[in-house]
């Protein structure tokens, strides 16, 4: 990384300080084509870093996940009576990711 932009910086002074109108036109060029190089390979770095921290924290997320699902099983396993459906519904949502769950509606009033 570092010998890249050495290279650009060469260039660019070269292109600066040549004596012919021809040199300083294609060290200059050469110079700019470099950095368009460079700022494309910078780029495709940064997106494959990001995606592989994307998957390297859902790897770690997983067993939280997966914990969730057995606590809901365990309440699923408890609850008892007429209430059964709603609540096995309720955890199912909670579970998923949807959002909490509440039993009572928001208010959607306007102050």
């Amino acid at each position: 990384m570092i010998i890249g932009f050495v290279i650009v910086l060469a260039l660019a002074w070269f292109g600066v300080t040549a004596e012919r109108g021809a040199g300083g036109i294609i060290a200059g060029t050469l110079s700019g084509v470099v950095g368009v190089a460079t700022a494309y390979i910078a780029g495709t770095f940064i997106r494959t870093q990001e995606n592989s921290s994307a998957h390297l924290r859902s790897y770690f997320l997983q067993p939280l996940e997966f914990s969730r699902f057995l606590a809901a099983e365990r309440i699923a396993m408890k609850v008892q009576g007429p209430i059964r459906d709603e609540t096995l519904s309720a955890v199912a949502v909670a579970v998923a990711g949807y959002g909490t769950v509440s039993s009572q509606p928001e208010s959607t009033s306007s102050n």
